[in-house]
């Protein structure tokens, strides 16, 4: 018997019927049913619960992370691309790091010489499906970048900075299960692009950030704590 790894989501739709769904949600044993307005959201979120957090964000009204996560090739390069012999800044490219010429930048001109987060943009789990526990890391390979380093179209640049201080706090940041569970209600396959950030908000990176600080920013119970706690790995 083949398995489904993506899951499956039946619709039972009248055409003349214009109230409320019926959306109920099965997850690790858990049945969870709720009356919803399909069209509430841009994306269609599986977890109710989920819902609930995020309305909770946006009632802040707060800039979003798609507004800093660069698009795919950040700086003008492809999955391919490779070390020159010689070069006067650093290429973070699939198989390590190697020199390479400024002059071959085409994109990301702003961003060669800040400190800058770079994220794989495939994500940890296979057809998004957890570990043995249910639980997701989401994100997979995270790595800061110093000034005078690039990166090929293998990784996104989650953001710049100008201080490696406000880099390693955006880097703690995007670690918290908060984020990591934000992004995963629209992290629908195995890659994750700039619009995949669209509820994460943006925080004020002279300030560190923990899940403690953030569940009490926005006000989550500790249901939804909980719920958030269960699904998400540490990542350290």
């Amino acid at each position: 018997m083949s398995i489904l790894r993506g899951g499956v989501c039946i619709f039972l739709r009248d055409a003349n019927y214009t109230g409320k769904c019926c959306f109920t949600n099965h997850f690790n044993g858990v049945t969870s049913t709720a009356l919803r307005n399909l069209n509430e959201l841009d994306a269609l979120v599986r977890y109710p619960i989920g819902v609930e957090i995020i309305r909770k964000v946006k009632a802040f009204s707060e800039p979003t992370l798609d507004q800093i996560v660069s698009a795919r090739k950040p700086f003008g390069l492809t999955t391919s691309v490779k070390p020159t012999v010689k070069g006067d800044i650093t290429l973070r490219y699939r198989s390590g790091k190697g020199p390479f010429e400024r002059n071959q930048i085409t994109a990301g001109l702003d961003m060669i010489d800040k400190w800058k987060i770079i994220i794989s943009r495939l994500t940890a789990e296979h057809a998004g499906q957890p570990d043995k526990n249910g639980q997701f890391r989401v994100l997979s390979t995270m790595e800061e970048l110093k000034p005078g380093e690039v990166c090929s179209e293998t990784y996104l640049v989650a953001g710049f900075f100008d201080t490696k201080a406000e880099a390693d706090n955006y880097m703690d940041y995007l670690k918290t299960k908060f984020v990591r569970f934000l992004l995963l209600q629209i992290a629908m396959t195995q890659q994750v692009s700039r619009t995949t950030f669209r509820y994460i908000p943006l925080q004020d990176f002279k300030e560190h950030w923990t899940d403690e600080k953030l569940y009490a920013k926005y006000k989550l119970t500790s249901e939804e704590v909980e719920f958030i706690e269960k699904m998400i790995k540490e990542m350290k």
